[in-house]
């Protein structure tokens, strides 16, 4: 899969929590998320799991 499609999730986000990083999403405001899960539904190869607390 090229990478591109992976840069989907990131992009998705509104709130700046994910960047990317050494080739994946990564995580780095969490935060800042809303878990509007934008990013999930982006996500082309399911990649982004949730988690609650």
């Amino acid at each position: 899969m090229p990478v591109h499609w992976l840069q989907k999730c990131v992009e998705a986000c509104n709130f700046g929590v994910l960047e990317w990083f050494e080739k994946q999403p990564t995580v780095t405001n969490p935060s800042s998320c809303s878990a509007c899960l934008e990013c999930k539904s982006s996500c082309p190869v399911d990649a982004i799991s949730v988690k609650t607390k």
